[in-house]
């Protein structure tokens, strides 16, 4: 069986220096970084993570909540989120889910805390911020909210600028001529929903143009989201479309196609959330890009100085960027106050599941 002393010996360094190296701790060159892991690998050595957690006290684990979900924010958060707490902290990710209900979330954490988890990231869309605080008193454990501001406990928060990524989404309209804005944003549990149309007002407010009601639809973040609201839009002035999620996208541009209408010509439309589907799009889709990479990076930074008691003071913010394609047209000044048609159709959609 090979032990930490033939891997130190294999290496050319001390047996402290290689358990510095595995357990991501202490100062150490990185052209030593690279030949000790070099040497573990050349080695075959595999470290014995629970008798390790016997000697430091610690389950060498991070734990995630989130809620049972099959959409593509979903998925690439977990991807990148996995992808940090091996790279970054040199932990195992745990996963437990929430039931989509508060009571199912803070289970969840309760379950992850009993683990002796190091520190526990949290998807939210249903904790109150006094239940996030009183966690977060209580515990010794790191806990930081993803994607969720309370004021409260700022330190703890890392999340997307969503009132951002919805002022520059509207912003890009705006800037290629649109005037009569449609807004397709997000309900309850999504407070990004609500950021993102307030990002949205932004942009309008800041031009001087109107915020129409029979223009403003709010749902899940699905597709037959999409789908209705151009059925209630359709009667109405307007020659573009904002849209806060692809779900609601996809199935906005769906229903343009049903009625005969072709996007950008006749329809121009902007969403928050970059995928590779929408590349594959009929056209391409111009949204805004929520980096996941970023996002998930500073969360597990944020874990870290909470770990060694850092002082922290505010919450972090990161800003969205536009990925433009083939959705958004430029309109000519004679376009800009031109009545758009649209013509009721028979609802087809089936009603989707639950929400990304």
């Amino acid at each position: 069986m090979v032990t930490i002393k033939d891997v130190a010996q294999l290496a050319g360094v001390t047996p402290s220096t290689v358990s510095r190296v595995i357990n991501n701790t202490g100062r150490i060159s990185e052209v030593t970084r690279q030949r000790v892991q070099q040497a573990i690998k050349d080695s075959g050595y595999r470290f014995n993570r629970n008798a390790r957690a016997l000697v430091t006290k610690s389950s060498g684990i991070i734990g995630f909540v989130t809620n049972p979900d099959n959409g593509f924010f979903y998925a690439n958060l977990l991807q990148e989120l996995s992808r940090c707490v091996l790279g970054q902290l040199q932990r195992r990710m745990m996963l437990e889910f929430g039931q989509n209900n508060e009571a199912g979330e803070l289970e969840a954490i309760d379950r992850l805390l009993s683990e002796s988890c190091e520190a526990i990231v949290v998807y939210s869309r249903h904790i109150t911020e006094e239940s996030a605080k009183k966690l977060v008193e209580s515990n010794t454990t790191p806990i930081v909210f993803l994607n969720r501001y309370f004021s409260s406990i700022p330190a703890n928060c890392v999340g997307i600028d969503n009132v951002a990524c919805g002022y520059l989404a509207t912003k890009t309209l705006i800037n290629n001529g649109h005037r009569n804005i449609a807004c397709i944003y997000g309900c309850p549990p999504y407070a990004s929903g609500q950021e993102r149309l307030e990002g949205f007002k932004k942009a309008m407010e800041e031009h001087g143009l109107p915020i129409k009601p029979e223009l403003m639809f709010s749902g899940l973040y699905v597709p037959q989201v999409g789908w209705d609201a151009v059925d209630k839009f359709q009667y109405h002035s307007f020659t573009a479309i904002f849209s806060s999620s692809i779900g609601q996208s996809v199935g906005a541009i769906n229903a343009l196609h049903r009625l005969g209408y072709r996007v950008p010509d006749d329809m121009s439309l902007v969403s928050i959330d970059n995928y590779v589907l929408n590349d594959y799009l009929n056209p391409a889709l111009t949204a805004i890009e929520i980096p996941m990479d970023q996002l998930a990076s500073t969360a597990i930074q944020r874990v870290q100085l909470l770990k060694d008691n850092s002082q922290v003071l505010e919450n972090a913010r990161i800003p969205g960027h536009l990925v433009e394609r083939d959705s958004v047209k430029q309109l000519a000044e004679s376009d800009v106050n031109r009545r758009t048609v649209v013509y009721k159709v028979e609802n087809v959609l089936e009603k989707a599941g639950e929400p990304e």
